[in-house]
């Protein structure tokens, strides 16, 4: 959503985007009863915005300034990334690496909402798709497998922005939906979770910018659904972020209007199409990020880190770092936000 671009219009540009080695600037350890938190600056001058984990184990983030940093050691070290020479900067607002390939979509209006392709680590770029319309503006996308992903964005004209790919992210194809969409309904450019999916193939998209937030679901060769939200709608408010696990879906959003208001959690049960509230997230205002683990709920924001134990009903801050995005695997995750600055809490 367009919303997300204002923030970031103030960053300085970073000086260099070749693939050189780097050095944390700060490192920062603390620990509580059950989990160490590590915090690190690998960069300066960027946001950044999004974070993927690829087959190997390898960390991915990306953000402002076209900037794109690389760990194959679990955070220890990174290393920059050479992006597309596109004359301008982008915000690199959703990033996956899939088959060795690195997918990384910006955010902006019109032609500034793009889909870049590298198989070569960063060497050579292929733009493989570029918004159209003055209208067009990608939130977030997210590869299945190796073959078949999904695109969306903000609506135009009550159509939907969905785009699907069949070939590895090549190419991608307007879809159309059953439904129109209401005025001004969108997205959350703010993690790249505002669509995900399933082992099973099953997809979620979180909307939001509209009259009444809801959920996009589709599941695996079926048609796709339009489930309305408990979430309040209205110019910047919604759903940011959505993760599947097991036979529910996680949803996380807010207001960007309404600091001071705790952020609303709600799960739904895909096998009842019910909904169930998780209150009391230390955090307010909206969630930009979420991951999902066995045991654990992580949520983001400019406020900080908090985590909810799936089998508890309190929640717990965890940092107060400016945090934008999150991903986890087994028991680590890692979280990524302002002035160029990668968490790690393990546990």
């Amino acid at each position: 959503m367009k919303i997300f671009l204002l923030a970031s219009s103030f960053l300085s540009l970073i000086s260099s985007l070749g693939v050189t080695a780097q050095t944390s600037m700060t490192a920062t350890v603390t620990a509580s009863t059950d989990f160490v938190i590590t915090s690190k600056q690998i960069s300066t001058g960027n946001r950044f915005q999004a974070i993927s984990i690829d087959e190997k184990g390898g960390l991915w983030v990306s953000g402002t300034n076209s900037s794109v940093y690389h760990s194959a050691d679990l955070g220890q070290s990174w290393s920059a990334v050479k992006t597309p020479d596109t004359g301008k900067d982008l915000q690199f607002r959703d990033i996956q690496v899939v088959d060795n390939k690195i997918i990384l979509m910006s955010a902006g209006e019109g032609a500034d909402s793009r889909l870049y392709m590298s198989d070569d680590k960063g060497e050579s770029w292929s733009l493989t798709n570029q918004g159209q319309t003055p209208e067009t503006f990608y939130d977030c996308f997210s590869m299945l497998n190796s073959t078949t992903g999904w695109l969306y964005g903000d609506s135009a004209d009550k159509q939907f922005s969905i785009l699907k790919t069949t070939d590895g992210a090549k190419t991608w194809q307007p879809i159309t939906m059953p439904f129109k969409a209401q005025a001004d309904e969108g997205g959350f450019a703010s993690s790249g979770t505002c669509l995900n999916h399933n082992k099973q193939g099953d997809i979620a998209i979180g909307t939001g910018n509209a009259e009444n937030p809801r959920l996009l679901i589709k599941k695996k060769d079926q048609a796709w659904q339009s489930i309305t939200s408990p979430y309040k709608g209205g110019e910047a408010a919604g759903i940011f972020s959505v993760q599947f696990d097991k036979d529910n879906l996680y949803t996380f959003g807010g207001s960007l209007k309404t600091k001071g208001v705790a952020t609303p959690v709600y799960k739904y049960s895909l096998s009842t199409s019910s909904w169930h509230s998780l209150l009391g997230a230390p955090l307010t205002g909206a969630v930009y990020g979420s991951a999902i683990t066995k045991e654990h709920v992580f949520i983001t924001n400019p406020e900080g880190i908090a985590v909810l134990n799936k089998n508890k009903t309190a929640w717990r801050k965890l940092s107060d770092l400016d945090i934008w995005a999150m991903a986890c695997k087994d028991n680590n995750c890692w979280g990524v936000g302002a002035n160029g600055t990668v968490v790690t809490i393990a546990w």
